[in-house]
């Protein structure tokens, strides 16, 4: 019962490597990601869950990287292990906010995954997921019937990376990704289902 509806594959070149990053309402989220986003991403998620039953194990087997948020040193080797990762095999996802929101509104972002989009001289392409939210949230375990729409942004290239400091680079995402999330509905192009 859940529909999904995805728009602006035309805005990217699924071959290039990104830092993906989108925002987090559910736990259904990256599934969501997995079976919709063109080619295979990897991400970076709290330790605790790797240490969580079957979950964990699978996703140490996909190769996400645990993040210890309360370690800023172990958050750092992280950050080294993600950046080498973006040179050398593929694209990565982020969800910057830290933690699924609870109330479906856009959270404030954390700096260090544009610290990290900084050191890899990546692109960075903004993915809002509408509707999740309704669908699965923090607050039940419940799975409603519901339309589920993923919108890949503009990219945002290295040259304008490179041109702003870590907490403009944060602040331009986050203001893009909330007008993509909580903003009007777009066009209907390049859409799939």
């Amino acid at each position: 019962g859940v529909r999904v509806r995805v728009l602006g594959l035309d805005r990217f070149d699924p071959e290039e490597t990104y830092i993906y990053v989108a925002n987090h309402s559910s736990m259904l989220d990256i599934p969501l990601v997995a079976g919709f986003v063109p080619g295979f991403l990897r991400g970076i998620e709290a330790s605790r869950q790797h240490r969580w039953p079957l979950y964990g194990w699978a996703m140490g087997r996909l190769g996400n990287l645990p993040i210890e948020r309360d370690d800023v040193h172990a958050s750092i080797s992280t950050m080294r292990k993600a950046a080498a990762y973006l040179e050398s095999t593929g694209s990565l996802i982020v969800f910057p906010e830290g933690h699924r929101t609870t109330t479906g509104r856009l959270q404030p972002f954390k700096k260090l995954p544009f610290h990290l989009a900084k050191r890899a001289e990546r692109p960075i392409l903004p993915l809002a997921i509408r509707g999740m939210f309704e669908v699965n949230n923090k607050n039940s375990w419940l799975v409603r019937p519901g339309p589920v729409t993923m919108e890949f942004g503009e990219p945002i290239g290295p040259d304008e990376v490179a041109a702003r400091n870590t907490v403009e680079l944060r602040d331009l995402v986050e203001g893009r990704m909330r007008g993509m999330v909580e903003g009007p509905t777009p066009s209907q192009n390049s859409e799939t289902t």
